[in-house]
Order: structure tokens, then sequence, then C-alpha cells
């Protein structure tokens, strides 16, 4: 297993771009809403990095997790989510630039978060910003990966939730 096992499982935001013209405050408003409610991982690490955020905590209503995906709730009179890309991609809203910049993101090894308007009725939904968030890899994982190949186990299969590039990008360094 990836998280905990080959890296620390402390995730920290390393880069935060806003789209679609949104502010970044109106994004990490949204965020905060959202992932307060989440006991994911890289929930937490977004939630660090708003507690400068100095506007009060929103509370989103009608919350929901969606497995393996991300999180969904109302802010305000909108309807939101704020979960990975495969989440995004199945609700249609990565055009050409957020497909970019999530590649540039992913050949990183950095996991994502999305957040977004959630289409809904008419409105057809939009990405507002996406974190980059980066894992520690543990001191020891890329000497026991070699131990492993030394003892003659020739394949090691990574097991993660997060998306595949960024596991690809992961394994090329520890081997």
């Amino acid at each position: 297993d990836k998280t905990g096992t080959l890296t620390e499982g402390k995730f920290k935001v390393h880069s935060f771009r806003t789209f679609s013209g949104a502010a970044e405050d109106e994004v990490l408003r949204v965020a905060l809403a959202l992932e307060r409610l989440s006991s994911h991982p890289l929930a937490k690490a977004v939630l660090e990095y708003g507690k400068s955020f100095s506007e009060a905590p929103v509370e989103a209503k009608n919350f929901a997790a969606i497995p393996g995906r991300g999180t969904e709730g109302w802010v305000g009179s909108c309807l939101y989510f704020a979960g990975n890309h495969k989440l995004a991609h199945e609700l249609g809203v990565c055009s050409d630039e957020i497909e970019t910049y999530l590649a540039e993101l992913e050949q990183q090894a950095l996991s994502v978060i999305i957040v977004g308007h959630k289409p809904h009725g008419d409105h057809r939904g939009n990405v507002l910003g996406i974190f980059g968030l980066g894992d520690t890899l543990k001191a020891n994982a890329q000497e026991a990966i070699k131990g492993l190949h030394q003892i003659g186990i020739s394949k090691v299969i990574v097991l993660s939730g997060d998306n595949q590039k960024t596991v690809d990008a992961l394994c090329k360094v520890v081997g």
C-alpha cells in the first residue's frame, strides 16, 4: 500500500491554482467547507493550508462523501464538489487546460483535489481550483524495495487509491 507504507501519509499542499476566473478566497472558502466534513488525509492537508484564511468558516449543507472520488455539498446557493481527477472527469468538467495542468501535477507525483461547481439542473459545472498535494516518501522506502528485489521478489505491486500517473511517478523513485 502506497500511503503509510512507502510514504508517510502526511500530505502537504504544494500548489494551489484557480480557474474560470474564480478568486482564491472563494475557492478556498468552498474547499474548507467541504473538506472540514471529510476524514480523508488529503482533506486534512487542505484544512491545514487554509488555517491562515481569515474569513469565518462556512458550513456545507447536504454534504455527501463520494467513495473513492471526493465530496459534494451545497455552499450558499450552489452545489460544489471537491475530489480527484476521476470525479472531475466523470462530471465532464475537465477542459484541455485542466487536463494539461493535472498531467503536470501527476508527473510530479502530486495528488490533486479539484474544487468546482457540480453539474446539476441547468448548470453545466466547472472547475474553480486545483490543489496539488504531496506526500513524503519514507526514508527506508527505496531500501525496502531494493531488499525485496535482492531476495528474489522480481515483481512488486503498489496498491493505491491515487491516480495511476502519480503512483507511476512514485514507483520510478522507489525502484
